[in-house]
């Protein structure tokens, strides 16, 4: 029975309910349905991609790896065509998968250093001489902002805190200044420069623990020193005592 073949058109002697005349146009056609079927149901097509790619072995993984970039370097604009029109989602893609395999991807970026190391300090060493002074601007620009102001109190304090202490972080430091709210908790006057205080003090004990911090001015931060709560209330209750007494 001479049948046309769904692909090119050629007419070809079918002995079975074939819509093909070659090998070469049955992949064509099933490259067609599969093409058609991820673009029906993507979530799909992924999971079973992903479910494939899991059973392969790391030999098997190699090949298609090294398939998969000879591909690209050959079809650059076909390689890259998704990840150009999707920029947000590829970008998003890895950061996800980055977060869900944190501690491999250190591992591998930490292997990838270690067998480059020459590499990249060369390259950082050239990256540097190329742009004179740029380590130094970058520095004072951060040291400058929210987030290098933070870091900076953090570094402070975690240097001095008590081995029994609790590392400080800069998101803390900020989420303390937002929740005071711009008032110091000492004096209730509007803070111009702030300062991170332990209610209990680090040269008594005192630990970075998130309940014993508060956003002070510099001016009561300066003035309680190393004292205790308590006692740096009585002591400004004594000292308001004395001002109003000499009026």
């Amino acid at each position: 029975m001479r049948k046309a073949c769904v692909v090119c058109g050629k007419e070809f002697e079918a002995m079975t309910p074939a819509k093909s005349c070659s090998v070469e146009c049955r992949r064509k056609r099933h490259a067609v349905h599969s093409r058609a079927d991820r673009a029906k149901d993507p979530d799909r097509a992924h999971e079973y991609n992903r479910r494939r790619y899991a059973e392969l072995s790391e030999e098997q993984r190699g090949r298609r790896r090294k398939l998969a970039r000879k591909w690209a370097e050959t079809h650059p604009e076909q390689a890259h065509k998704w990840s150009r029109t999707h920029h947000d989602e590829e970008a998003e893609r890895k950061r996800n998968y980055r977060v869900e395999h944190l501690d491999e991807a250190r591992k591998r970026d930490h292997d990838y250093y270690m067998a480059h190391a020459k590499e990249r300090h060369e390259y950082a060493r050239l990256w540097r001489g190329a742009r004179p002074g740029w380590h130094r601007e970058y520095g004072r620009k951060y040291q400058s902002s929210e987030g290098g102001k933070a870091a900076a109190a953090v570094a402070h304090h975690n240097r001095r805190v008590k081995l029994n202490g609790i590392p400080l972080t800069a998101d803390i430091v900020i989420e303390l200044k937002t929740e005071y709210g711009g008032i110091c908790p000492y004096c209730n006057e509007r803070i111009i420069k702030g300062h991170m205080d332990h209610i209990m003090p680090v040269s008594k004990d005192g630990t970075n623990e998130r309940n014993n911090l508060v956003w002070a001015c510099a001016h009561c931060n300066h003035q309680k020193l190393n004292m205790g709560l308590l006692e740096f209330l009585l002591y400004r209750k004594k000292l308001k005592a004395a001002m109003e007494a000499q009026l």
